[in-house]
């Protein structure tokens, strides 16, 4: 079995609390397993195309901290490696991008993907909170979101490993490669 869990499993942020449950109860199954501990995902930057194709800017509580977003195709690719090889029964393999960046270099990079400039704009935790509570309702998710989004402010998310590289011989697609990927979508 492989679980897609996050690396905040290790620190207790976000939506980590869930998934250590999750991978608890795997452990405790008995079954064969591989944890896929990920850092956020650059689809996840698709939430902003909203703000960025109307206002031209990407809003967040984040501030300058930063993180290592990871492509889908590498954690795709991490999860196939070890459903088909087996080489890693029994391990949390911890994965991240190619580098941490704060979101207003990520804005810059979705930027230059679509030809435009594209601005960083802090907010607050409320702000954050209210914005997200439109799209995702009240409740627990949104909690989590925010507690991710400060701890990258407080630079607690940083975290960068050779993770990808170790399973699939190869170096994390970066960033600006997914912008580019997505540039109609962030037009």
């Amino acid at each position: 079995m492989v679980k897609l869990s996050t690396l905040d499993v290790r620190t207790g942020i976000g939506t980590g609390p869930w998934h250590a449950r999750g991978e608890e109860a795997v452990r405790e199954s008995g079954a064969a397993f591989t944890f896929i501990q990920a850092a956020g995902f650059m689809s996840n930057a698709l939430d902003w195309s909203e703000s960025i194709r109307r206002d031209g800017v990407l809003r967040s509580s984040t501030g300058g901290g930063k993180i290592a977003f990871i492509h889908p195709d590498d954690i795709a690719a991490v999860a196939t490696a070890a459903l088909a090889t087996r080489d890693h029964d029994g391990e949390a393999l911890v994965i991240t991008g190619r580098e941490a960046l704060s979101y207003g270099q990520m804005a810059a990079a979705i930027g230059r993907a679509i030809g435009r400039p594209v601005g960083f704009q802090e907010i607050s935790d409320r702000r954050a909170y209210a914005d997200a509570v439109q799209w995702a309702g009240k409740g627990p998710y949104v909690d989590a979101l925010v507690d991710i989004w400060r701890a990258v402010r407080e630079s607690r998310l940083e975290t960068m490993t050779d993770g990808v590289k170790r399973v699939t011989g190869r170096e994390p697609i970066p960033f600006a490669q997914r912008a580019a990927e997505n540039a109609a979508s962030l037009q």
